[in-house]
């Protein structure tokens, strides 16, 4: 080693496959080109920059999706990695500091975040062959802690305030992420004010899923825009018409169509058909339905009543903390009557009345029943004997009993467990209605990882221009592992092929994380020589990676070229 040194030959080796992996990723979908080329177009002022911004988002994406670390601790991620092959260009560790980052994410959101998110997102599902059949449609909130400077009544900048939490912090200020996902892949993103309402996002999103059909040449007599219930509004419906959009969504047990479908069901309960459907994991989930023919504000919808056992189980956990509850109120109740004393049977009359008229409606698993109770008012002293009675004194007092109701109950939980689905394409069964709403799990799961530390470690930026920039890279972060996810998924399943995940186990359909993981060993050793860089695999890629490379159509020298 020594007399190598003293040659002038430096060897280094790097351990940084994994992110070597991902810049092949990013590089293979355009994703710098596109940066560079929608912030170029905007005139920039003052000197000329020593990275371009699209290897600037390159850097800053590699560290989203390998191993996240806030703004100021970029350069930690990269000491240990070979920094000019991930940019591909010349990059000292000195011009990697915040406030470089910073700058990017200020020209980014003067570019328009969301057209740089849309036409990478395009542009990876022309080049992968990617169709969208539905969109699903949801949004999330994400808590931000601290205090945020104000948008200055900027147009189109975000606002970090209060609004209804999915997190449950109400008290905290928040932003909004709104998601469309087509086949579990994201194809549609918008950062949003923390006060944005769900039923407002689904109109904006109408729109957004129009632009998009159009965009992608999708054929729209065999699409549909799948969302929650906040989608379920007259507006909504009518617009939707607007557009020929077909949708399937769930209606919310606040609109009366829903209660009286509900009642409708299970007064036939013969009438559900069983059905089994295969969830996320390829396991079969049980359901039973019945389909209705309806109208909700004029508007004629296909219903599916859907009964689910699992979620029966689900509700049952709940319903047994609330009966006994209620069971422990109710014996308070009967505590408290039974010192209460009453003039005459009328006032004791009276007092039931009260408490059926208030009280009683709230009860909901257990029967009460009321008896009115005689008994002789003791005076002072030794009582008479014999004595007439028209001379004895009598108060009245209240006696409660409760039972539980068991059919009931029993029926409050089947209908608990029981949702009501809704679609403006007639032509639908309540199976394929179903089927397809089941489809909706596709972007709560990227919302999982869109609140994993792994994604949002901690946003440390006051302004909201660069924190709603930020959120937009790591939704393009999500969005190219998303799209890496499907297309492995897919050609492995066109070759019936299985890959060697970690730990040596073999995979059929890997997950995100296990087809990143596969590239955690493939060292690289740098030689550098009079200026002359050069770079070897100690090792030759092993049959899984090469297979994943070759499934993305990323070249083999990613780890080796710049």
């Amino acid at each position: 080693m020594d007399r190598i040194k003293e040659l002038g030959l430096d060897v280094r080796t790097f351990f940084n496959a994994k992110p070597a992996f991902i810049a092949g990723v990013l590089d293979t979908m355009q994703v710098p080109k596109f940066i560079d080329s929608a912030i170029g177009a905007r005139k920039q002022t003052g000197r000329p920059q020593k990275i371009s911004d699209g290897t600037i988002a390159k850097l800053m994406l590699i560290n989203i999706c390998d191993n996240h670390h806030p703004l100021y601790r970029l350069k930690e991620y990269f000491l240990d990695k070979d920094v000019q092959l991930l940019a591909g260009e010349h990059v000292g560790l000195d011009l990697l500091h915040d406030d470089r980052f910073g700058d990017l994410l200020d020209r980014m959101f003067e570019a328009g975040p969301r057209a740089i998110f849309s036409a990478i997102a395009t542009n990876a599902f022309l080049q992968y062959g990617l169709s969208i059949r539905s969109l699903n449609y949801d949004t999330t909130s994400k808590v931000m802690w601290g205090e945020y400077e104000g948008d200055d009544g900027r147009i189109g900048t975000i606002s970090i305030t209060f609004g209804h939490s999915k997190d449950k912090r109400g008290d905290k200020n928040q932003l909004k992420v709104g998601l469309g996902t087509a086949d579990g892949v994201i194809v549609d993103a918008k950062v949003l004010s923390g006060n944005t309402d769900d039923k407002t996002y689904n109109n904006d999103a109408l729109d957004d899923a129009d632009v998009l059909l159009d965009r992608h040449g999708v054929d729209r007599e065999s699409f549909y825009y799948v969302a929650d219930s906040a989608f379920f509004t007259e507006a909504n419906i009518e617009k939707a018409k607007d557009h020929r959009i077909k949708f399937i969504t769930r209606a919310p047990e606040t609109v009366t169509v829903t209660n009286q479908l509900l009642d409708q069901a299970w007064e036939r309960p013969e009438n559900f058909l069983k059905l089994q459907l295969k969830n996320n994991q390829g396991q079969l989930s049980e359901y039973m339905v019945q389909e209705f023919d309806d109208a909700y504000r004029k508007t004629p919808c296909k219903f599916a009543v859907c009964y689910s056992p699992s979620l029966e189980k689900e509700k049952q956990k709940t319903m047994t903390r609330r009966i006994a509850k209620e069971k422990a109120e109710l014996n308070k109740l009967i505590a408290q009557y039974a010192k209460r004393d009453y003039a005459c049977q009328p006032d004791a009359e009276k007092e039931i009345a009260v408490f059926t008229t208030k009280k009683l409606p709230k009860i909901q698993y257990h029967r009460v029943d009321f008896q009115i109770v005689q008994e002789e008012k003791k005076g002072r002293g030794r009582p008479k004997k014999n004595q007439p009675d028209d001379e004895k004194h009598y108060i009245y007092r209240l006696l409660l009993s409760i039972e539980l109701d068991e059919a009931g109950a029993t029926q409050k939980l089947k209908r608990n467990a029981t949702f009501v689905l809704a679609s403006n394409d007639l032509e639908l069964s309540a199976e394929q209605i179903l089927t397809e709403y089941k489809t909706q799990s596709s972007v709560e799961k990227k919302f999982q990882q869109l609140k994993s530390p792994h994604f949002v470690n901690s946003l440390y930026l006051k302004k909201p221009e660069r924190i709603e920039a930020l959120v937009y890279i790591i939704l393009i972060a999500m969005m190219v592992l998303s799209v890496v996810e499907r297309v492995v998924r897919r050609e492995m399943e066109t070759e019936n092929a299985v890959v060697i995940g970690p730990g040596k186990v073999k995979m059929t359909r890997p997950t995100l994380r296990a087809i990143v993981d596969i590239f955690g060993y493939a060292p690289v050793n740098r030689y550098s020589y009079e200026g002359q860089v050069s770079r070897a695999l100690l090792e030759p890629l092993n049959d899984s990676q090469g297979k994943i490379l070759r499934y993305l159509r990323i070249p083999t020298n990613i780890f080796t070229e710049t």
